[in-house]
């Protein structure tokens, strides 16, 4: 989680129980959470507000954080055609006229949390320029076309995607 991320959450967390960290505290706060995604310490935060009736220390978010699950319920995976419940699809690109072959995150929700990006990572030692594009990134409008031609319950994903991905040349 970056410092704008934590920010922009730990004010949510201060509007609602009126009460604001000083900046040593969230100095500490931001060290130990860095590390957690800001989704995370978000549905951390949701809990905290729905069940204390007091702003929680560093100890009970961290305590939180540990018991919240982002995007799925315990592993629960949906059925997709496309991806096999894995929230990842290989699709190949020709680039001067060699096949390369590539990963994005599907358009389900098996996908939801999976997207990386290590230029962004809180340990700047090991911030490297590999990330995973979504398939709207790769595929952009010509998905978003084909998604909104056809009515959901007869799109059939795995063609949708796949025939995007044949006719990509770069």
């Amino acid at each position: 989680m970056t410092r704008e991320e934590f920010a922009k959450n730990t004010k949510t967390l201060e509007e609602f129980y009126q009460k604001e960290l000083n900046y040593t505290q969230s100095d500490i706060w931001f060290d130990e959470l860095k590390n957690y995604s800001a989704e995370r310490y978000q549905l951390a935060i949701r809990m905290a507000c729905k069940t204390s009736q007091y702003k929680p220390t560093l100890s009970q978010m961290l305590d939180l954080i540990a018991k919240v699950k982002p995007n799925t319920q315990a592993g629960e995976k949906t059925k997709c055609e496309f991806c096999n419940g894995t929230g990842y699809y290989l699709y190949r690109k020709i680039e001067n006229g060699y096949p390369y072959e590539y990963v994005c995150t599907c358009i389900c929700q098996n996908a939801q949390g999976l997207e990386y990006d290590g230029s962004k990572i809180a340990d700047k030692e090991h911030r490297s320029k590999f990330y995973i594009k979504s398939a709207r990134e790769v595929f952009g409008d010509r998905l978003l076309d084909k998604e909104t031609e056809s009515q959901p319950q007869q799109r059939d994903v795995k063609n949708l995607i796949s025939n995007l991905a044949d006719q990509m040349t770069f």
